[in-house]
């Protein structure tokens, strides 16, 4: 006789911890992420990089319940991140460089997602036609969804002492 059995709304968690590593060539010392699916909801409790003194964390939920397309609510944290690491992961080089900071709040559906936050860029040189432009610090404050326009909220540049504000 076989026995059928039925399991319902199980619960599947998955821990990463590495001390050490790399990815696509980008070294880092620390990597923790903590998923938890249930429910047809993935929930990323946790997630930390460590990577050459910059900071990378974050959490969110994808909700695959709610209609026929998933919901995403999430946060993600950078804390002086070289541009460089970008570039590895990008097949085109950007025309910047700097350390970047931001904190960016992700809602809405995959289809339309809402992004907005605020970004930070320290000791940033923009490369253009064999110009190099030089600033000390850029701030923005931005939102955007898909299928319409970048909305810029707040924009600051400072070079020496000299701040440009709109």
């Amino acid at each position: 006789m076989v026995k059928l059995i039925i399991i319902q709304q199980p619960l599947v968690k998955l821990e990463i911890e590495m001390a050490a590593g790399s990815l696509r060539e980008e070294i880092f010392s620390d990597l923790q992420a903590n998923f938890q699916y249930q429910n047809k909801e993935l929930v990323l409790e946790e997630f930390q990089l460590v990577t050459q003194g910059a900071t990378v964390t974050g959490q969110g939920v994808l909700d695959l319940a709610l209609s026929e397309t998933p919901y995403l609510n999430g946060a993600l944290s950078i804390n002086r991140l070289d541009y460089q690491v970008f570039s590895d992961w990008l097949p085109a080089v950007l025309p910047v460089s700097g350390k970047i900071s931001a904190e960016l709040n992700i809602n809405g559906s995959l289809q339309q997602p809402e992004i907005k936050g605020e970004i930070n860029s320290q000791n940033t040189i923009f490369s253009y036609q064999k110009t190099d432009i030089s600033l000390d610090d850029v701030a923005l404050s931005f939102g955007w969804q898909k299928g319409q326009s970048l909305v810029i909220d707040n924009l600051a540049l400072v070079k020496d002492e000299t701040v440009f504000d709109c």
